[in-house]
């Protein structure tokens, strides 16, 4: 007979792995992007014409700009991870992820009231 599972030590567990899933998520999606800036850059050089940028931007910090802005004056207010699902395409498990990695709340409402949209007497 096996011994009894500590709910304790199972909750830790889970929690670990989740924590690993979130930084491996967020590890690819940096990398993907740093090859599409490294594509740009090949491409800029190819063309013969210097790229222009206020400012140096690496992968990471263009996720973190995609969680941050997600679901901004969108007419539909949705919690942020349900923004961050549909650019990503991941599921809401991941997408939770990414938002509590960078340090947002992933059930932050997201998305702007239609009041203030210009139309009157709709």
């Amino acid at each position: 007979m096996s011994a009894p599972i500590d709910p304790q030590r199972l909750a830790l567990a889970r929690e670990y792995a989740r924590a690993r899933r979130s930084d491996r998520l967020a590890a690819t999606l940096t990398d993907l992007l740093s090859e599409v800036l490294a594509d740009r850059d090949r491409l800029a050089a190819a063309m013969g014409e210097p790229l222009v940028t206020s400012m140096s931007l690496t992968a990471e910090d263009l996720v973190k700009r995609a969680v941050s802005n997600a679901g901004w004056r969108e007419r539909e207010e949705l919690p942020r991870w349900s923004w961050v699902a549909r650019i990503f395409g991941v599921g809401s498990t991941s997408a939770s992820q990414l938002c509590r990695h960078f340090g947002f709340s992933p059930d932050e409402p997201r998305g702007r009231d239609d009041s203030d949209d210009g139309e009157a007497g709709s």
